[in-house]
């Protein structure tokens, strides 16, 4: 467990997601470089941004967050210009905006779920044991945790550990503080499952035994 706690995030996906009894040990000289910032991208009060440590959120995630970022804005258009004719009077028209802003918000919602499937799928998670969230919104984070401990729940005779990666917030759009860790740790607790922080508290090594 020194070694794994020791891991970088850049690592430690590969890591833990390899071989579960692999331990890495680093050294002074071995430390990481900070990871070149990326384009942020909004939307729905949510954001991203890639860099080294994101190895899942590659050219075709960032494509589909940035088509949903679009529809977002399409949709809020049509809801204001909405909105401004009901308040003209002209109910009509701000029904038609209407019908046409809900249009753009689903295409939103299947873009951002394009993204999260983009992210999630290539990491085998119910094979691995391990799963990356960065990339994610909260949201879809606490699904697919969700998800991926309720598999492990019913399958934990396979192997006695999992692990989540979080991240420490550095990518948050709060400046720094995290969004995500929170949630998984808020479910961990409801779950009554023994865990504790690794990697500089970017991730949970989480036992799947129940806490006595």
């Amino acid at each position: 467990l020194y070694g794994i706690q020791q891991a970088t995030m850049g690592n430690i996906f590969n890591v833990l997601c390899g071989n579960k009894d692999q331990v890495v040990e680093t050294h002074k000289d071995s430390e990481p470089t900070q990871p070149k910032r990326q384009k942020v991208v909004n939307n729905e009060d949510e954001t991203y941004s890639t860099s080294a440590e994101q190895k899942f959120v590659t050219n075709a995630v960032r494509e589909a967050r940035q088509d949903a970022n679009h529809y977002s804005e399409k949709r809020s258009n049509c809801m204001q210009q909405s909105q401004e004719a009901y308040t003209n009077g002209d109910k009509a028209k701000a029904k038609r905006l209407s019908n046409e802003g809900k249009k753009w918000g689903k295409q939103m919602e299947d873009a951002n779920a394009r993204a999260a499937r983009l992210i999630l799928e290539p990491q085998n998670i119910f094979k691995t044991g391990c799963i990356d969230l960065h990339g994610l919104f909260v949201q879809e984070a606490i699904e697919a945790s969700n998800d991926f401990l309720n598999y492990w729940s019913d399958n934990k005779k396979n192997r006695d550990h999992v692990v989540i990666i979080t991240g420490a917030g550095h990518h948050s759009h709060k400046k720094g503080v995290p969004l995500i860790r929170p949630k998984i740790e808020e479910i961990l607790r409801h779950r009554k499952l023994d865990y504790e922080p690794i990697n500089g508290n970017g991730a949970f090594y989480i036992k799947l035994q129940l806490r006595q």
